[in-house]
């Protein structure tokens, strides 16, 4: 991410790659020393989060297939993809990623993992937007039309 972008995009990629980095290594941290302070009924919950999340992501990139890509490819030639799980949700992958990002912070809570996962959901959220502006002028009116078919993360 971030690779021969121009530099607003190339920051903010560097960025969002930097905040999933370090709510990994935090998650990792907490399950060494092994903290959570929460009851065994939410960090279950999480574990649940986290099995869906992945079913789900797994779903989007085989739909996505050749397509699948890290950021948004300004100098490559892309196809819009609507079908599968993309007729749910215009960002399945995105989806995901929330939901395994809460998941393991249910799981493995501290006060600093929070702080990390609420800043990289919220950066998650702003490449969406960025990514629906480049799909906008790429392809136009197809996108549009697609963009009213289909919810940003669910179908309504």
């Amino acid at each position: 991410m971030g690779k021969g972008k121009k530099t607003r995009p190339k920051l903010f990629e560097i960025f969002l790659s930097f905040s999933m980095i370090a709510t990994i290594v935090l998650i990792l941290v907490n399950i060494i020393l092994d903290i959570t302070a929460l009851p065994f009924g939410v960090r279950t919950t999480g574990s649940v989060m986290c099995l869906i999340a992945d079913v789900i992501l797994a779903v989007a990139v085989i739909c996505m297939s050749d397509s699948w890509r890290a950021g948004i490819p300004e100098n490559e030639d892309t196809k819009l993809i609507t079908g599968g799980i993309y007729l749910l949700s215009r960002n399945p992958a995105f989806l995901a990623f929330d939901l395994m990002f809460i998941g393991m912070l249910l799981m493995f809570f501290s006060i600093p993992l929070a702080i990390v996962v609420c800043m990289t959901i919220a950066g998650l959220h702003l490449q969406i937007l960025n990514e629906e502006s480049f799909l906008t002028l790429k392809f136009g009116d197809e996108y549009l039309s697609y963009k009213a078919s289909a919810g940003r993360y669910f179908i309504i």
